[in-house]
């Protein structure tokens, strides 16, 4: 279990290995993994305070007239707002993938790791 604390809140992440595979993970790749969801976490988190900014903006701008001054200035932090809420859905695929792909190799290598062990076992 990994926890992070930011001005939003604490967030836990974990990993958790099979039995049989316990003696050939490392307890830094579980943490490793542990800490990537964790940050998921956070980063959902602002993506919802994102969202309800937006939603925010755009019932404000549907109350203002078209020639209004301030529209302008509602629209600049609408687009501001949006590309925040973008750039967090890019980073919380990227970590999604970082997790299959580390959780994805390991299990290519365990796999690798036992059936060596069961070959030397035979010997």
């Amino acid at each position: 279990v990994v926890i992070i604390q930011t001005p939003n809140g604490t967030f836990k992440g974990k990993a958790r290995a099979c039995p049989e595979d316990k003696k050939y993970l490392s307890s830094y790749a579980g943490c490793k993994i542990a800490e990537m969801r964790a940050e998921i976490k956070c980063l959902k988190l602002q993506k919802k305070i994102l969202k309800s900014q937006i939603d925010v903006l755009n019932q404000l701008l549907c109350s203002i007239s078209f020639k209004s001054t301030e529209r302008t200035s509602i629209l600049f932090k609408m687009q501001k707002v949006k590309t925040e809420y973008d750039n967090i859905i890019t980073q919380i695929k990227e970590l999604e993938k970082s997790i299959t792909d580390a959780i994805t190799s390991r299990d290519h290598i365990i796999t690798k790791l036992y059936k060596r062990s069961e070959t030397n076992k035979n010997k």
